[in-house]
């Protein structure tokens, strides 16, 4: 995973603040409990620690961010819980040998073992937890392969009566046929923009000679793009085929633009989008037969959350030099 703060934090340490009153134990006292399964301030610690690793210091401090991790982590726990308790009713369990199997697909995405091992390092991960996180990921695509099995697909006549009423959501955007000129220095534009106007030498050309993007060699084509796609692009489409946009600045200099061709949004039609919409509809239902599940397993359910332990975790963090 790409680091995207200036500083990462390179240790995270989650203090309790306790009065006189609390007892020395309080790290193996639960925040949550339900059905009898407790999550300890220890464990939810280190979720919230894992969680924020990947902040920067003023985020992990941020008291609106740490009630949205907390939320999340009772949420998940909940939720993990009751389905563990599912697949333990129906008997589905996750062997060994499929968590090996499993964790071996995934190190063959990687280049090297090393690079495998260098990732988990970097997400302060060793392999037995990491092994864990797989352990719990196959038995929720277990949970819901047993939920799928409660899904009729849907029929011809709903899928074409869903289409109908969401034509306007299945458009080809407005799309063209970019060229452009990229220099470093704007008065370099300028000075190109006179050369044009004058007829000395065509766009194409000017590409050729002084643009410094990739596709200078093909005389600036870019290629088709579509609308929406690329900020620094959205001039383009108000010009007319054969115009040429005011000069534009981006994180990569300055740019001319220039239409070569454009094509107009366009309607799909049922068969191009069939596909697309028999699938949403297999994830409504999805989600609907999740959700009823989850309401019932809710009801039925005793949970008890320790509010004041966890309004008593202080963060303090240290800079990664």
């Amino acid at each position: 995973m790409k680091k995207l703060c200036l500083f990462s934090i390179s240790l995270l340490c989650l203090i309790i603040n306790f009065g006189c009153t609390q007892k020395k134990n309080s790290f193996d006292q639960p925040v949550l409990v339900i059905n009898n399964h407790s999550l300890t301030l220890k464990e939810f610690s280190k979720e919230l620690a894992y969680k924020l690793a990947k902040q920067d210091l003023l985020s992990a401090k941020n008291p609106s961010l740490l009630r949205v991790h907390e939320g999340q982590i009772l949420s998940d726990f909940i939720i993990q819980t009751l389905i563990q308790e599912e697949l333990k009713e129906n008997q589905i369990i996750v062997s060994d040998d499929e968590v090996i199997s499993y964790l071996k697909d995934i190190q063959a995405q990687y280049s090297s073992l090393l690079s495998f091992q260098e990732e988990l390092q970097r997400n302060n991960l060793s392999l037995e937890i990491y092994k864990s996180f797989l352990k719990k990921e196959l038995l929720l695509k277990k949970f819901f392969a047993q939920l799928q099995l409660k899904i009729t697909p849907p029929t011809e006549e709903e899928i074409l009566e869903y289409y109908n009423r969401h034509k306007g959501e299945y458009l080809d955007p407005e799309q063209v046929l970019l060229r452009q000129i990229v220099v470093k220095e704007k008065h370099q534009l300028e000075e190109l923009l006179l050369e044009l106007k004058k007829g000395g030498k065509t766009f194409n050309e000017l590409a050729t000679l002084y643009s410094i993007a990739p596709e200078s060699s093909q005389g600036g084509l870019v290629g088709w793009v579509e609308e929406g796609r690329v900020d620094f692009f959205s001039p383009a489409f108000k010009l007319k085929v054969g115009g040429i946009s005011p000069i534009v600045e981006s994180p990569f200099g300055f740019h001319l633009l220039k239409v070569e061709q454009k094509q107009n949004k366009k309607q799909l039609s049922y068969n191009e989008v069939k596909k697309k919409i028999f699938n949403l509809l297999i994830e409504e239902q999805e989600e609907g037969l999740f959700l009823k599940w989850l309401n019932e397993k809710l009801r039925k359910s005793q949970i008890k959350k320790n509010s004041e332990l966890l309004k008593a975790l202080k963060i303090e963090t240290k800079r990664d030099f």
